[in-house]
């Protein structure tokens, strides 16, 4: 089966183009079709870890929505359609990030090292941290950095204010994705389980994906297992490459003002 890229040779793109390229482009799977070259105007409409991953954006969603496993930015595009293939109980989920640590590991350094923008420097600095300690070894001890480091940039991101509390990042991951650009949506899809009610003094179950209220309120570190712990870090760099590539478009529309 031949895949034809309809944006080859293009140097623009306006809106109906967009919608029919965009079409093309997610039937796009490298397993089936070979390595292509992404298109230059596919990160204007889709995350770059999709490219020929031949997942749809719906399984994407749910992905993220269901396991709490971020979707943007990372993991790569193999990984991606390795955890849509899995079975669909959460285990196999898990046992999929564990198999794939390394490959994950190396494109959360590659997106950390894309982000440099000063407004971003101290998130930046604790993502560092976070991904040298996975490096060394210590992956628990890189989810709960990233896991508690990342909270202000969920703020940032979903663009929630403090007082809402988590209800409103909850809130804010629910929305379904709309208009044109809407593979922005993906990256808060993670934050809808992770912030699944959960109190111990209640007896509550524990939450079967990442559970912030977990790891704070009892941290068992049966939940921190390896899996959990590869989805906080993954969380905390999808998060913090969403932050950049806003403020690189802040910077832009800055210089055009």
């Amino acid at each position: 089966m031949t895949f034809i890229d309809p944006s080859r040779g293009a140097k623009t793109m306006n809106f109906a183009e967009m919608r029919t390229w965009t079409a093309a482009w997610d039937t796009y799977d490298s397993a089936v079709h070979g390595v292509l070259r992404m298109p230059t105007f596919y990160p204007v409409v889709r995350h770059e870890n999709w490219w020929g991953c031949g997942v749809s954006l719906t399984d994407l969603r749910s992905l993220a929505r269901e396991h709490g496993i971020p979707v943007a930015w990372v993991p790569p595009p193999g990984v991606l359609r390795r955890l849509v293939e899995a079975d669909t109980v959460h285990a196999a989920k898990l046992k999929i990030l564990a198999e794939s640590q390394q490959e994950i590991l190396d494109l959360c350094v590659e997106k950390h090292a894309e982000c440099t923008d000063e407004w971003l420097e101290e998130e930046a600095d604790v993502a560092g941290k976070a991904l040298a300690a996975w490096q060394d070894g210590h992956l628990q001890a890189a989810a709960a950095l990233a896991l508690l480091g990342s909270e202000d940039l969920m703020y940032q991101v979903t663009r929630v204010a403090r007082a809402k509390s988590y209800a409103g990042l909850k809130e804010a991951a629910q929305k379904e994705p709309d208009g044109w650009f809407q593979h922005a949506q993906y990256t808060l899809a993670p934050l809808e389980p992770l912030y699944t009610q959960y109190w111990p003094k209640n007896n509550d179950p524990l939450p079967e994906s990442l559970s912030r209220h977990a790891v704070v309120h009892n941290f068992p570190l049966e939940h921190l297992n390896e899996g959990h712990s590869i989805v906080a870090v993954m969380l905390m760099i999808s998060i913090l490459r969403e932050c950049q590539q806003r403020a690189e478009e802040v910077r832009h529309d800055m210089l055009l003002a």
